[in-house]
């Protein structure tokens, strides 16, 4: 695989000739969200929102931790309408995230909290990468709680994507610092290293068409409960794909038989 840097900073960007797209969380020691990396991961997202060719965005964290959330130096010297103003900025560019076409892989590692564990839930996938480099303990929840806060950046809504209610607010209410264990056995992390790799190849190996078309009924099928209406938006994305290059070459060899 040759890949190849696109933007350096606190946020890093870079892609592969596999048409994979990836962001690095660049905020040494544990990859706060300061308001800096927020401006420059809007920026990044938005030259992914613009190219075309990739098929799949993976989000991880350099020097073995993902994120540990909030940068509480920079928000303690917020008055409560700055505080305010960057939770919107924050939930701007986790939407961004969340809205894109491509499948989204948070492959964390280290510290996932607070905003941490919320980026991550953005994306379609949350895997787990223990970089044997650094050999950092997961940790990953969500502790506003503990410091007299709540989650402000998804955290209380996008956590019903992988847990029930009850689990839900057991997560949120107490605060908790889970393991990687105790996470996967909720349904947090999604995949090992070894399930990520296996995902990665079929990836890389099917048609960014049907990938984006997939998505986009799977999420707004997702949302919807009339199975009449949810019949016809699958029908609506399965239309986009009748003139894709990969359907017109599987069909030409079914032709010659």
């Amino acid at each position: 695989m040759i890949e190849k840097y696109l933007k350096d900073g606190t946020i890093k960007l870079w892609d592969s000739d596999m048409d994979i797209v990836y962001i690095g969380l660049n905020n040494p020691p544990v990859n706060t969200l300061s308001n800096q990396v927020v401006d420059e991961l809007q920026n990044a997202l938005s030259y992914i929102q613009q190219n075309k060719k990739y098929k799949a965005l993976y989000v991880s964290g350099l020097g073995g931790n993902f994120s540990a959330g909030a940068d509480l130096k920079e928000r303690a010297a917020m008055s409560d309408s700055e505080t305010l103003l960057f939770i919107n900025k924050l939930n701007d560019c986790f939407d961004m995230i969340e809205s894109l076409e491509i499948p989204t892989v948070a492959n964390i590692s280290g510290a996932a909290l607070g905003g941490g564990a919320e980026l991550a839930l953005c994306c379609d996938f949350i895997a787990v990468h223990q970089d044997a480099k650094y050999k950092k303990e997961s940790k990953i929840g969500f502790p506003e709680t503990t410091i007299g806060i709540i989650p402000g950046a998804g955290g209380t809504y996008r956590i019903f994507k992988k847990m029930n209610s009850s689990a839900a607010k057991y997560w949120i209410l107490s605060g908790k610092v889970f393991s990687l264990q105790e996470a996967m056995e909720y349904g947090f992390v999604d995949f090992d290293s070894i399930q990520l790799s296996e995902f990665h190849d079929y990836l890389t190996a099917n048609s960014r068409t049907s990938l984006v078309a997939a998505k986009a009924s799977l999420d707004r099928c997702y949302l919807e409960a009339d199975r009449k209406k949810q019949r016809l938006i699958e029908l609506e994305q399965y239309k986009k794909t009748l003139g894709s290059p990969e359907r017109i070459e599987a069909l030409k060899k079914y032709k010659k038989k």
